[in-house]
């Protein structure tokens, strides 16, 4: 099927090769998908609920990163294990071809660097399926008035026993929120204040830090939950509140949900490798013109 394109100043901006109609314009379901390290299975049960349950035609799938189940030293590359991943990746998003709808994704921490190297190849959204578009450090416009803002990677997560910080796992690729601040401050500037009248949804694979999406509880005393979120995103948000409409997030498995900071939703739909997704209904209000996010519901495959 041949894709539909607008031009702009930018470049080339794939819309929806499947939405047709005015509906679109007003309405859209988006399907929340995120840590499916390699499990077919639950693609499988996905397809199942998807034909069986599902009674909204998806117009968009996020796919929040960590596809593969990578341990990368960022100093040492290996390429041919990146091209292994990417092909073990392309035949996953292949799978999801049922959805019939575009895929937008990102890298995680446990994904070939090469994802994240992809925008600098071309001022074209890179896609690895015909119909899957890579969005890290990239911009992918629904409609005329809402946009997506992608950005992948993680940083560490801590653990604060006793006050001490101690690191619970590392990040990837991106070792502290100054490297992470460093390689994204001009990006979403540039997207957010160039545009200062349009909403955006914010698709990053970690969280924001004061969100509890990101964080993972445990019985534990002595405050050793595990913090997995993004200060800088914190700053994001709250700096673009007014045009962000909502940031979807993966990486933290056990912490899905949806929660409020600087007044902007978030949401983490779970990880796919345990069964979680969502799905979010967005809804453009015919007096303000704004997008408003309408509902959000999640899912576990392990119930049907």
């Amino acid at each position: 099927m041949i894709e539909k394109e607008i031009i702009t100043d930018s470049g080339r901006i794939p819309l929806n090769p499947f939405a047709y109609g005015e509906k679109k314009e007003k309405d859209l379901v988006i399907l929340l998908l995120s840590d499916i390290h390699l499990d077919h299975k639950k693609i499988e049960k996905l397809k199942g609920w998807h034909k069986d349950y599902n009674n909204d035609i998806i117009d968009y799938a996020f796919i929040l990163g960590d596809f593969d189940n990578l341990f990368q030293d960022k100093n040492n590359i290996d390429l041919n294990e990146c091209c292994q991943s990417e092909a073990r990746i392309t035949n996953l998003l292949n799978f999801l071809e049922f959805l019939s709808c575009p895929l937008l994704l990102l890298p995680g921490n446990h994904d070939p660097q090469t994802m994240f190297d992809a925008h600098k190849k071309s001022s074209e959204l890179p896609r690895m399926t015909q119909h899957s578009f890579n969005i890290h450090k990239q911009v992918y416009q629904l409609n005329q008035t809402l946009s997506v803002v992608g950005f992948g990677g993680s940083i560490p997560a801590y653990q604060f026993p006793k006050g001490v910080k101690t690191k619970s796992w590392n990040g990837y690729p991106y070792d502290s929120e100054k490297e992470i601040e460093d390689d994204a401050c001009e990006f979403f500037k540039q997207q957010f204040e160039s545009e200062p009248q349009k909403q955006f949804i914010l698709m990053t694979h970690v969280g924001p830090y004061n969100s509890s999406t990101t964080f993972v509880k445990t019985e534990s005393e002595n405050d050793q939950h595990v913090y997995s979120g993004s200060e800088y995103f914190d700053k994001v948000v709250q700096a673009y509140s007014q045009q962000i409409l909502v940031n979807v997030h993966g990486h933290t498995h056990d912490s899905h949900g949806r929660h409020n900071i600087y007044k902007v939703p978030v949401i983490n739909p779970g990880s796919l490798l345990d069964g979680n997704f969502c799905k979010i209904n967005l809804h453009k209000d015919s007096a303000s013109q704004k997008w408003v996010l309408r509902s959000s519901h999640f899912i576990n495959l392990n119930s049907f």
